[in-house]
């Protein structure tokens, strides 16, 4: 016995000393001694009520009886109150967003500017003039005429016939797009013609 009691007494300066630590098995629900090596069993029951004080858990289930008890004893007039507050505190929040990404002046511009300049970089279509030459002059071919010219040219027909045309109307025209000529069919005459890029005071081209 003497010997069981100074064993017991050695263990309890070594706890004072080195300071007790537990390590805990929830599957076997066993708490043991890290020092002493001393195992004991625990156990986990549901609180009776005389030991509500040792419940855990307690405090929350003492604030929602709290908040249901003030719900019970508000008015209806208080209920309207609040629920309208309510209201307004979720339509702020819905109008936050909003306000968030409404753009400014400045930014508007620069966003604008970015969407021009890939515009900027765009090669600006060429314009041509369609010409005749009379004499040592060159006339320009109306619009109709020069329109005419340029599809058959698009369209690779390098020599065709037309009396489609704003003069002389009703005579019959050959045209060799490949050799620059324009024939009159009716009275044989041949007339050189050109096609030549715009110049700003070119008023018809295509």
């Amino acid at each position: 016995m003497r010997e069981r009691e100074k064993e017991r007494e050695r263990e309890r300066e070594k706890e004072n000393t080195l300071g007790t630590m537990y390590k805990f098995d929830f599957g076997k629900m066993t708490q043991t001694n890290t020092i002493t090596d001393k195992v004991t069993k625990m156990r986990r029951r549901a609180a009776k009520a005389k030991e509500k004080h040792l419940a855990v858990g307690k405090a929350d289930d003492e604030e929602d009886e709290k908040v249901l008890e003030e719900e019970e004893d508000e008015t209806p007039k208080k209920k309207a109150k609040k629920n309208a507050k309510k209201d307004e505190e979720e339509e702020e929040e819905e109008e936050t967003p909003k306000k968030k990404t409404k753009k400014t002046p400045k930014k508007d511009e620069e966003e604008e500017e970015e969407e021009e300049k890939p515009k900027a970089k765009k090669a600006k279509k060429a314009k041509w003039v369609w010409e005749w030459q009379q004499g040592k002059k060159w006339k320009a071919y109306s619009l109709a005429d020069a329109t005419l010219l340029e599809e058959k040219l698009n369209d690779a027909k390098l020599k065709f016939k037309s009396k489609a045309l704003s003069f002389n109307k009703g005579q019959s025209y050959e045209f060799d797009l490949e050799n620059d000529t324009q024939k009159n069919v009716d009275t044989g005459t041949t007339v050189k013609l050109r096609r030549r890029a715009a110049a700003e005071d070119d008023d018809i081209t295509v």
